[in-house]
Parts: structure tokens; sequence; C-alpha cells
């Protein structure tokens, strides 16, 4: 079939309608998929900066044989500070173990961890951080 003047406007009005129906469906799916990928950065900040503490909580008992019990005092001993959007919280330290939790603001990532000579037996806290939130796709 040969190409003619007359059906060159009907060709193309359909190509480029095709072309819109495949850009819209494309422009619904990405912000599904970049969300999943902040929303992994944010996971990925938060276990680091639970690390980074437990470091700095090992840190401190080695020169004081017992665990920070608060921020203020492991920040006035050691360099750490958390990530922009992290907050860090010390639940629990005494001189034998620690529990601490980070959450990234605005989103439902939280993450604990625990630590120290003896470990908590309860299922909350973990030697790795463990998180909740959105999963990572």
């Amino acid at each position: 079939m040969a190409l003619t003047l007359e059906a060159l406007p009907v060709r193309l009005l359909r190509w480029v309608v095709g072309v819109d129906l495949v850009l819209g469906i494309l422009s619904r799916l990405t912000p599904n998929i970049c969300t999943g990928t902040k929303d992994g950065a944010y996971r990925t900040a938060v276990r680091s900066d639970l690390r980074n503490l437990e470091t700095a909580q090992e840190v401190f008992f080695v020169e004081r044989s017992r665990y920070a019990m608060d921020l203020d005092t492991l920040y006035a001993v050691t360099n750490i500070r958390p990530s922009t959007g992290v907050t860090l919280s010390i639940v629990h330290a005494d001189a034998e173990r620690w529990s601490a939790t980070g959450v990234y603001r605005n989103t439902d990532i939280q993450c604990r961890m625990a630590g120290g000579s003896k470990r908590f037996v309860d299922a909350d806290a973990s030697a790795s951080p463990l998180c909740n939130g959105p999963k990572r796709r």
C-alpha cells in the first residue's frame, strides 16, 4: 500500500496518539519507581547511622567501662553525627548492653539495633539494624 498525501495526516495522528498513550503510561509508573528508590536510600541512611552508633558505643565502652545512656554524652566523646533527616535515640544503656532506634523524618522507616557484651533476649533488639516501613522493590 503506497503512502498517499491524503493518508498522511491520519497515519501521523495515529502515531502521535500512540506515542502519547505510551508516554502517559510511563509517566504514571515513574513516581512509584522513584519512591521505592528513595525509600531504599532513606533506609540505608538509618541503618548506616545505627552502625556508626554501635561503633561509637564500643569506643565509649572501652574508655568508660559502660555504654553511653544518651546521645549528647556520646557526641561529646566521639565524632559521630546522624545523617540529615535521621533521628537516633538510645532506648536503653547500662554497663552490659544498649539498644537504640533510628527514624527517617516524614517517612514510615524505623530501624532498631542493640549491642553490648550481653545481648538482649527480646525480639525487639538485634545485633544488626532491623527496619520496618516500606520495603525495597
